[in-house]
């Protein structure tokens, strides 16, 4: 009887290491890639060389360096082919299509996409700013497994 109550417990312990990593996201391609970037006043520029591939639905990774020429920039999230000639806006805000979201630089941020979802498979960070022009640098990656700041709009 003894042996039979430990093996039950076993097997609920079992269950329940299992369900518990059920609710986190393995994300694949969140390797931090640098970047620097002449930032335009009204006009996106992106900061990728090439698109990236987007391997889940996890949200994309951005942060600027505190050197940046302006406070905050508009950041689009864009879903693409190996190139960004057909490249198309994916950036989500409160579950929405959204044109845009905001970033301050010098923070860590998750930006919520459906890159994933409605791509191809690639993604692509374009930066736009109404503040100074100037060169921006930091990293990004097309996945993250963790949550970051929020941008707003």
């Amino acid at each position: 009887m003894k042996r039979h109550l430990k093996k039950i417990a076993v097997v609920l312990l079992a269950i329940m290491v299992f369900t518990s990593m059920a609710g986190y996201v393995y994300a694949a391609n969140t390797t931090f890639r640098d970047f620097s970037q002449y930032i335009y006043i009204g006009s996106y520029s992106s900061i990728t060389a090439s698109p990236q591939l987007k391997t889940d639905a996890s949200p994309l990774y951005i942060r600027l360096d505190e050197n940046a020429p302006a406070n905050s920039y508009f950041v689009r999230a864009l879903a693409c082919g190996r190139s960004t000639l057909n490249a198309v806006n994916c950036t989500i805000y409160n579950k929405e299509l959204v044109d845009h979201v905001i970033i301050d630089s010098g923070k860590h941020y998750s930006i919520d996409s459906v890159t994933y979802e409605n791509g191809p498979g690639c993604a692509v960070l374009s930066l736009m700013t109404y503040g100074s022009p100037g060169t921006v640098t930091g990293q990004w990656a097309p996945d993250t497994a963790q949550q970051f700041n929020s941008p707003y709009v």
